[in-house]
């Protein structure tokens, strides 16, 4: 009789088990998971979007550039050209640089938080975690996506602009330039 009950007992337990649906369960979590995949998603499409090669050798080129002139152009009575000119390219400068040192970070971080998300998504739908692990580590992809989209943040919105920018002020520093470079001779 006590085997029989504790049969029944397993049985019972194991019709419970197989008839819960983590799907259901876990509804919120996994659109949350769903919504951190999208964000991924579009922060690499965005990113792959960028020409890396062209952007490293606008890099160089902005920085040569930015170099040559703040240490050779000797006129300090051009004031507009020193407030406005040579700071947004500075400017123009920092964001090339910063894109082109930091592109394949971000890419990495990426691959990663979507290799996460995929990971925490299967195992919650295989049943493989209770309510607190679910909780621990969703949290922890949020953060991670939060802490990719702030170093994608930093990279690539900003590079459109100043990419107007730099078509706007690199004539401009062509120009210094061959000035420089005129008057040394």
């Amino acid at each position: 009789m006590d085997k029989v009950k504790v049969l029944a007992g397993l049985a019972l337990g194991a019709m419970v088990i197989g008839c819960s649906n983590p799907a259901k369960e876990f509804k919120a979590e996994l659109e949350a998971i769903d919504s951190l995949q999208t964000i991924v998603e579009v922060n690499k499409i965005g990113i792959d979007s960028i020409d890396v090669e062209e952007m490293n050798a606008l890099a160089e080129e902005v920085d040569r550039q930015y170099t040559f002139v703040t240490e050779n152009f000797k006129d300090t009575t051009a004031r507009a050209f020193w407030v406005r000119d040579v700071s947004y390219y500075k400017g123009v400068m920092k964001t090339f640089t910063h894109f082109a040192s930091g592109q394949e970070k971000v890419k990495k971080e990426l691959a990663e938080n979507e290799k996460q998300l995929s990971t925490l998504r299967n195992s919650i739908e295989d049943g493989k975690l209770e309510r607190p692990e679910v909780e621990k580590y969703l949290k922890e992809e949020v953060h991670a996506v939060q802490q990719t989209q702030m170093h994608y943040n930093k990279i690539v919105p900003n590079l459109a602009d100043q990419r107007k920018l730099y078509k706007e002020f690199k004539p401009k520093m062509d120009s210094v330039e061959a000035l420089i470079r005129a008057t040394a001779e």
